[in-house]
């Protein structure tokens, strides 16, 4: 039975935390981008 918790719990937890790290890659790729616009924007 512990075994089986243990399981589920896992099976649970890493579909999350996958998908904080997108969420946080995602946020970084549009700071990126709006860094790189926000300096084309300025040499102009």
């Amino acid at each position: 039975m512990a075994i089986g918790k243990a399981g589920e719990l896992s099976y649970q937890t890493i579909p999350s935390l996958v998908e904080t790290l997108d969420t946080g890659n995602k946020k970084k790729r549009v700071d990126e981008k709006e860094i790189i616009e926000t300096t084309i924007y300025e040499e102009e």
